[in-house]
């Protein structure tokens, strides 16, 4: 959840960035800025935002896997040979070299 204080108006991040900046790198909360009274824009240290999107991605991992392991307890699987080409195939060129990976709008 935010702290009052990480609520700011957009007029006064613009006037103090760099203070501003300085906080959010040191306390690693996000800052809201607001336009109009209303929360318009969330503002991210890098670092935190990156180990936000590893949580993320870890959580859809294991929710695939437990997924997965559900639905060979229901139908019995698939053979590993045929589940590893298709994911390879599905990552990697004909050539070997890694397909391009465009993410997903959340």
């Amino acid at each position: 959840m935010f702290h009052l204080s990480d609520v700011i108006s957009l007029t006064d991040f613009q006037r103090h960035t760099r203070a501003h900046i300085k906080r959010l790198k040191k306390s690693g909360r996000p800052l809201v800025l607001t336009i109009n009274g209303r929360a318009a824009v969330v503002l991210n240290d890098a670092t935190e935002y990156e180990a936000n999107q590893r949580a993320r991605e870890t959580r859809e991992l294991i929710d695939s896997l437990e997924e997965g392991a559900e639905s060979i307890k229901r139908s019995g699987g698939k053979p590993f040979d045929e589940v590893f080409a298709k994911i390879y195939d599905r990552n990697f060129d004909t050539s070997g070299r890694p397909r391009s990976r465009r993410r997903k709008a959340s």
